[in-house]
């Protein structure tokens, strides 16, 4: 479940989610729910900034502030989006 809203001040994402392990990686992180909330930061967009918590007694603050035009199918092509930027980077 997931809101957008635009208060006139700034936008906002808030979410909550179930995430699912596979097997092969449930010893280290079993099935928890956890919830989102981040803000648009900019206009134009410039980056999202904000904090999860989730019901293993886990949370933290997110920053993101790299972007892509391209759409993806999956994490892994996500990913490798964005370590072609650091390879172009680092050139």
């Amino acid at each position: 479940m997931a809101i957008i809203s635009d208060d006139g001040m700034g936008a906002s994402i808030d979410y909550m989610y179930l995430n699912k392990p596979e097997n092969r990686f449930k010893e280290r992180s079993r099935m928890h729910h956890g919830s989102c909330s981040l803000s648009v930061v900019g206009k134009p967009v410039e980056r999202l900034k904000g904090n999860y918590w989730t019901n293993r007694d886990t949370r933290g603050e997110l920053l993101m502030n790299k972007h892509s035009g391209k759409i993806v199918d999956d994490f892994s092509q996500a990913e490798a989006l964005f370590l072609e930027k650091v390879v172009e980077t680092n050139e």
